[in-house]
């Protein structure tokens, strides 16, 4: 098996690209409706997230008005083909993100359309790439096809990547652009081999595509740097100082392709600052932690119990390591010297995004929403090194253990494949009364709401879409439709400006009206009920 290993180590790749393929395809083929932030991706790959701000922020038409849901609809479909520029200029001035994913998922909206499946399929093809990208930097750290298998196998099927895949959004994308700098900046930064410009102009490409794609892709370029100049201070300074200049000319070309860059960093500081004003209690960082663990311990495995288990057996060998450390710093620096652990490279990489994302998420320097298993997606490669690397510290049954590690992995990913297959094909009344109603009645227009809601009703439908306060102070423009014979629904969330009490006024205002509200379970995160006239 070594042999066939070191002989056709492709053939395996192209195996694990097949098998995360199997498993990624399963979860988008029930994929029945698009998540909070997809609705966002969708605006700004169609070039509409300009138009929508407006509807949602100055109450422009259609907000307020019976349309028919064709007019919503217009809204998530492309008016200006590709317009990149605007589109990273709309992402400078409303969003805090790079342009680069959205302009590719324009181009993909451009030739299959907005569906469930539309962003996760381009997400699968970064994934294959992904893959390939991996067992080169592997291989080029482990030195060894069989280890370098493994680490693509444990990253392919970790429960925490393929939540990845199934939504629209960058990180699967900020995942290659991880790898693929890793491997460019350790190729070229190799002093053993001459002085490559192709390499250095892979260097630069590979920054760019990263500070494209995820403003964090700094935290991996820093950390990378670091590395660097601790291998090659002594050895090569100047491959590290070139090393350097091509992270630099990179950057350079970003500001150039996008030079309203910061307004997204502004907007972020003042959305932040908000919800710690608005939000912040000693609950929320207790959730903060919760979340941390979660997303941490969700990489290995799928379900509390399990998450639990892992969480104290990382908890626990994180305090080992530094008591060990604390009780004899000299012999502990001499002994990591002296110990030979291929990919420890990797693993530092790893540790330092950890500790410095999780330091700004606990210190509420980041949002209460950026510590899931997507957002840590520059972080999973590097994490799937981990127990490859560090078992080499283990002298009987190496192999056997690395393994064992692999098998939980797999079974992991197999078990979240399954119960998220079960969860997706389980559709409720909700939608099904929504998609039958000749008139809807929506309480928020946010663009992270009603995207989600609107986008597979009837072109036909009519829709009345404003927030609570509107509803409540002109129910004579919507009322007298739902009091017509004809179907109707009213759907309420929660989110943002709305609350409870202002779905309870509206209530209200419809029984006043004999207008009885049956609630018929919920859709896209949505509370869905059906009206029917009192007679």
């Amino acid at each position: 098996m070594s042999k066939l290993f070191s002989r056709h180590p492709f053939i395996f790749v192209f195996c694990i690209i097949l098998l995360g393929l199997l498993l990624r395809g399963i979860e988008i083929a029930h994929k029945q409706t698009l998540s909070h932030d997809e609705s966002i991706s969708y605006l700004s790959a169609t070039v509409n997230q300009g138009a929508y701000q407006k509807v949602q922020e100055d109450h422009a038409y259609p907000f307020g008005v019976w349309v028919p849901a064709s007019e919503w609809k217009q809204l998530l479909a492309i008016q200006e083909p590709f317009a990149f520029a605007k589109i990273g200029r709309e992402l400078a001035q409303f969003d805090i993100h790079p342009p680069l994913y959205f302009w590719l998922l324009h181009l993909w909206t451009l030739i299959f359309g907005v569906h469930p499946w539309t962003g996760p399929t381009l997400n699968v093809v970064v994934f294959s790439g992904s893959v390939a990208a991996l067992f080169a930097l592997a291989k080029l750290l482990l030195k060894n096809n069989r280890e370098a298998l493994m680490v693509c196998l444990i990253w392919t099927v970790s429960p925490a990547v393929l939540d990845i895949t199934v939504e629209a959004r960058q990180y699967e994308l900020l995942g290659f652009c991880t790898i693929f700098f890793a491997w460019s900046m350790l190729r070229y930064a190799n002093s053993s081999l001459p002085h490559s410009w192709l390499k250095w102009g892979w260097l630069i490409v590979s920054v760019l595509l990263g500070a494209l794609t995820h403003y964090h892709f700094a935290l991996v370029v820093v950390g990378m740097l670091f590395i660097l100049f601790v291998q090659l201070l002594l050895v090569n300074r100047s491959r590290f100082f070139s090393s350097f200049v091509g992270v630099g000319v990179g950057y350079l070309i970003f500001f150039v392709l996008h030079p309203q860059f910061y307004l997204s960093l502004q907007q972020l500081a003042s959305r932040q600052g908000e919800e710690v004003q608005r939000y912040w209690t000693w609950l929320d960082f207790l959730r903060r932690v919760y979340a941390t663990g979660y997303a941490y311990t969700r990489f290995w495995v799928n379900g509390d119990i399990l998450q639990v288990a892992v969480f104290c057996l990382l908890v626990s060998s994180a305090i080992w390591m530094i008591w060990k450390f604390l009780r004899n710093p000299k012999r502990s620096i001499y002994w990591m010297r002296q110990a030979h652990i291929p990919g420890i490279e990797a693993v530092c990489l790893f540790l330092w995004i950890a500790a410095v994302t999780i330091f700004l998420y606990l210190t509420l320097l980041s949002p209460g929403n950026a510590m899931t298993t997507r957002h840590m997606s520059l972080a999973w490669p590097f994490f799937a090194f981990v127990p490859v690397s560090l078992l080499h510290l283990v002298k009987r049954r190496r192999e056997w253990w690395q393994w064992a590690v692999v098998l939980v992995v797999m079974l992991s990913g197999l078990a979240t494949v399954y119960f998220d297959d079960v969860r997706n094909q389980q559709v409720g009344t909700a939608v099904t009364i929504l998609q039958s109603a000749d008139y809807i009645v929506v309480d928020n227009v946010h663009r992270g709401i009603f995207p989600r809601i609107f986008w597979q009703i009837p072109d036909e439908t009519l829709i009345y879409a404003a927030d609570q306060s509107h509803l409540t102070a002109f129910s004579g423009e919507w009322m007298p439709f739902i009091q017509s014979d004809a179907t109707a629904s009213y759907v309420s969330n929660l989110s943002y400006t709305n609350s409870a009490d202002g779905q309870d006024r509206i209530i209200s205002l419809l029984s006043s009206e004999k207008v009885a509200v049956d609630e018929r379970g919920q859709y896209a995160g949505s509370f869905v009920y059906q009206l029917r006239v009192g007679k």
